[in-house]
């Protein structure tokens, strides 16, 4: 059963770092820029399979799948439940709400 709406995997990261082991920590032990994992942990980017695999080399126990399957569950939840977020990719490709009409046939059981 899918959560709902589910937390961006970025506050589930953040609550990874305190005092002694800051996001700026954790960027320098990945090699990536700091400002990479701050826009995931805000929210603003996904954790990529790349990251995801960094994350899994810093964090023991912890495995690419784990975050890759925690962005899957919330992009997923986005594109099927998130009618601002669905608007916001049909502005960003120029297309009209009407492109959605048959999607939102389908979730509402009406054939489109």
């Amino acid at each position: 059963m899918r959560m709902y709406d589910p937390p961006h995997p970025g506050l589930v990261l953040a609550e990874s770092f305190d005092e002694n082991f800051t996001v700026a920590d954790a960027a320098l032990k990945m090699g990536v820029p700091e400002q990479n994992l701050t826009d995931i942990i805000s929210g603003k980017a996904p954790i990529t399979p790349e990251i995801a695999l960094l994350l899994a080399g810093i964090f023991p126990g912890e495995t690419p799948e784990l975050w890759i399957s925690m962005q899957a569950e919330y992009d997923a939840w986005q594109a099927n439940h998130n009618r601002q977020w669905q608007m916001q990719v049909l502005k960003k490709h120029n297309l009209d709400p009407s492109f959605m009409d048959g999607f939102l046939a389908v979730q509402q059981g009406l054939q489109p």
